[in-house]
């Protein structure tokens, strides 16, 4: 049996191309986090005794596209709309049994985490205000900003 020894710079290139590979499989394991282009809006729609109004569909219209997205609460009477352009909006909730609720003048930018509310102030909201200020009668609105560089 023979032993051949390749030349080093054989060695070199094969050892960096190997290299290459398993920082090319590393990185391709981990989910890559890319920059913000959406805002959210979340909320939740109660009725005047504050109880949850499960089925209530809110729509969110884009006042410069005309777009609208329309989302359904669920039991707890929370909906939320994930990765809306930035903008300003108009939102319409609607529910069997109740009058049609219109909230004009929503602004939403890059990043955002905002909360709309209709309906009676839940405890919760009433113990922390700050967290869901008042814009108007049976209407809340809250908004936090996410940065791109959040993990």
């Amino acid at each position: 049996m023979k032993l051949v020894i390749r030349s080093s710079k054989r060695n070199i290139v094969g050892l960096a191309m190997f290299a290459a590979l398993l920082v090319a499989l590393a990185v391709a394991a981990f989910p890559v986090r890319g920059q913000l282009a959406g805002a959210n809006l979340s909320g939740v729609v109660t009725d005047e005794s504050g109880a949850a109004v499960a089925s209530a569909k809110v729509s969110i219209k884009n006042l410069s596209t005309g777009d609208v997205r329309d989302v359904t609460t669920n039991t707890d009477g929370l909906y939320s709309a994930p990765n809306l352009l930035p903008g300003s909006y108009e939102v319409t909730v609607t529910a069997k049994g109740f009058s049609t609720t219109v909230q004009k003048g929503i602004t939403l930018t890059v990043g955002a985490e905002q909360a709309l509310n209709f309906g009676k102030p839940s405890p919760l909201a009433r113990r922390h205000p700050r967290s869901t200020p008042q814009v108007r009668p049976w209407a809340q609105q809250s908004s936090s900003r996410r940065s791109s560089n959040s993990r």
